[in-house]
């Protein structure tokens, strides 16, 4: 008997279902598992359809793992090239979202600027909220949370430019 019929027939077992965990639909008396099933465990009741739902929240989300650390010289260059190449495009991104602000007379919906760096850069959503928070942390430009606009300064101007 394969590997994937074993399991299967141990996995319908589990869940009560079908063959016993080491009957076998062959002949083959290599199987070691043993030849009783367990008792099919009994199914919950479909929840009423006037049942009030749960409004339980679910358990957070496991932390990630740490990163590993390079596992050789070699992985430990790769990453390095990635990180220069990530903050390369980060800072082609800011000059260039500057420089359209720029040309659209100083003035901009965030709507808009969101579109641009999406289309000419691939940043958006969460990607874009975070370049937008920099460059407002960094007065290169101010942003009117009012109005949805953002307004380039002359220290803006100036990075952009140079």
């Amino acid at each position: 008997m394969g590997l994937r019929t074993r399991l299967k027939s141990k996995v319908k077992a589990a869940l009560g279902r079908g063959e016993a965990a080491g009957a076998s639909t062959s002949t083959s008396a290599s199987s070691s598992a043993p030849a009783a099933s367990p008792a099919p465990a009994p199914r919950a009741p479909a929840p009423s359809r006037t049942a009030p739902t749960s409004t339980a929240t679910p358990p957070p989300r496991p932390a990630a793992p740490p990163a590993a650390a390079p596992a050789s010289p070699e992985d430990a260059e790769a990453e390095a090239a990635k990180a220069a190449k990530i903050a390369k495009h980060r800072e082609k991104t800011r000059r260039g979202v500057l420089k359209k602000l720029d040309e659209l007379g100083g003035e901009a919906e965030l709507a808009e600027l969101h579109d641009y760096s999406e289309r000419r850069f691939f940043v958006a959503h969460r990607g874009f909220s975070e370049l937008m928070e920099g460059l407002v942390a960094e007065e290169l430009l101010r942003f009117d949370h009012g109005t949805g606009i953002a307004t380039i300064t002359e220290a803006g101007r100036a990075y952009h430019a140079g």
